[in-house]
């Protein structure tokens, strides 16, 4: 995953945020994979809550930054805040 948010913060850093979106999406679904077994994430010492809310955060400023406020809004206060 960290290679995933490098290249995706390089991408935002260039106002690149095409190629951003499909990078933080694919963080976005492992934090969703770690968030269904968080039991056994915690008793790894893995933190799910914040990729997870880091991950919508980004790609909603993507969208942002794109003049797609609808999108971002429904990511951010919708997707983000319904798991």
């Amino acid at each position: 995953m960290g290679t995933t948010i490098n290249e995706a913060n390089q991408f935002f850093q260039m106002e690149q945020h095409h190629f951003a979106i499909p990078s933080y999406e694919k963080s976005l679904l492992y934090s969703e994979l770690m968030f269904r077994h968080a039991a056994e994430a915690d008793n790894l010492g893995i933190h799910v809550v914040s990729p997870f809310f880091v991950s919508c955060i980004n790609i909603a400023n993507n969208f942002a930054a794109l003049n797609n406020t609808e999108r971002a809004k429904w990511l951010f206060f919708i997707q983000c805040t319904a798991t």
